[in-house]
């Protein structure tokens, strides 16, 4: 089998435009969802979503998207499809307001996936980096590879052996969508740590929510013996992320479905109590962590 294959499917060539084809059950129909589901949402809120660069992408996939949309269309997809570009669109927001003050900076999309979050906010000055794992970025790469100001690093997000690969003199935005949830709280406490020392005055953007939502998204699994740190990760205060590293600055958060754009008044009365319920029971939120710049010592007087 051909390398890809196994991720994509097989490539098809039509006249001059080649389709991938994205098979059932793989690798790549995981990765796409999250990019199908804000292209929903764009078509039902077109005021608060806009990307046009999705139709560009789903332009040389072969799939059955229309499959996919009528389960988007069902209230528990249609929430799920909005939480998910709330997410989205609430790291557009900070990545904007990260670059007004650091035009050439360094942004890292940490667990990128398939996101284009880069491609979104990208000026002729910041550079990208994506973080994935080999098999993710390999997808990556045959989908739409890097542009002159991007570089694709396979590693495995959970590990922090990519960060000697990204420029830190003019600072680094780390921002991790769905990833953090998805790991336990040692590695999201060693990752914190790493970062903080590594990139001296940078940022750190991710979504969390309490031991309630992790414990419903991981349907109540513990650490190996009980342990705190092996188990899902979660944040009840904000605040004790500070206790990760003595290099943070700052631990601050926002609603990651109201926080940003308010859609309450414009969708039903399912898509509303579960946006409370997000707010009020799990505590769905963005959370921004700045490290604390470097303090070089005085010089000795003579």
């Amino acid at each position: 089998m051909p390398q890809g294959e196994c991720l994509a499917g097989r490539s098809e060539i039509t006249g001059r435009a080649m389709k991938y084809h994205i098979a059932k059950g793989s690798l790549a129909e995981a990765l796409v969802m999250p990019l199908y589901s804000r292209y929903v949402c764009s078509l039902r809120y077109p005021h608060h979503f806009t990307d046009p660069g999705l139709e560009r992408i789903f332009a040389l996939l072969n799939y059955d998207f229309e499959r996919r949309r009528k389960l988007l269309e069902s209230p528990m997809g249609s929430f799920a499809a909005l939480e998910m570009a709330q997410r989205h669109d609430a790291m557009v927001w900070e990545v904007r307001e990260y670059l007004q003050t650091h035009p050439w900076a360094s942004l890292v999309n940490l667990g990128c996936g398939l996101d284009d979050t880069f491609a979104q906010v990208a000026t002729a000055t910041c550079h990208g980096y994506h973080i994935d794992k080999p098999e993710v970025i390999a997808l990556r790469a045959r989908l739409f590879p890097p542009a002159r100001n991007e570089t694709f690093i396979p590693a495995d997000p959970a590990r922090c052996d990519w960060v000697e690969k990204v420029g830190a003199s003019h600072g680094v935005m780390v921002f991790a969508a769905g990833l953090f949830p998805s790991l336990t709280n040692s590695q999201v406490q060693q990752i914190v740590y790493t970062l903080s020392h590594r990139f001296a005055g940078g940022v750190l953007v991710f979504d969390a929510c309490n031991h309630r939502g992790a414990k419903l998204l991981h349907g109540g699994k513990k650490g190996q013996r009980g342990s705190e740190a092996d188990a899902p990760f979660c944040l009840d205060r904000e605040e004790s992320a500070k206790d990760w590293s003595g290099r943070i600055q700052s631990v601050t958060a926002r609603s990651c479905m109201r926080g940003y754009q308010d859609l309450e008044k414009e969708v039903g009365w399912l898509s509303k109590a579960l946006i409370r319920f997000c707010e009020t029971v799990i505590d769905f939120r963005i959370v921004k962590i700045r490290f604390q710049s470097q303090v070089f010592p005085l010089p000795k007087m003579d």
